[in-house]
């Protein structure tokens, strides 16, 4: 997955990984702490406000660390997924729906297309 960089004007991007410790310097929201945001709620508008949190949380996380990539493969395991103070990690499958929601047009229900799927087919 891509996100975007206000920085760049090609084409262009550089891949860093999200770090796999805590995180002292990013000063997450009150939000993600709280163990329902882990878990997508089944009322279309609760998880509606689910997706925009953490798209919008996803890309603070990200523009803070300079990153451009979203590796799914470990995403999961950063501080930004992942909550070890209140026991809660988003899962692969919320992961997934996430980044779709940010890919999708906002005309489409989507947030923006403000992500892009790339390189092995997608959302693996």
């Amino acid at each position: 997955m891509s996100l975007p960089n206000p920085n760049m004007t090609n084409t262009t991007t550089t891949s860093h990984r999200p770090p796999l410790h805590p995180d002292e310097t990013f000063p997450f929201p009150r939000s993600h702490s709280f163990p329902p945001l882990y878990t997508f709620q089944p009322t279309l508008l609760t998880r509606q406000a689910q997706l925009q949190k953490w798209s919008h949380l996803i890309l603070r996380y990200h523009a803070h660390h300079h990153l451009y990539h979203l590796h799914l493969s470990t995403a999961l395991s950063s501080p930004l997924f992942h909550n070890p103070r209140i026991r809660k990690r988003l899962s692969h499958a919320s992961l997934v729906e996430i980044i779709d929601y940010m890919s999708k047009t906002e005309k489409d229900g989507g947030g923006g297309q403000r992500a892009e799927w790339i390189g092995g087919g997608g959302k693996g």
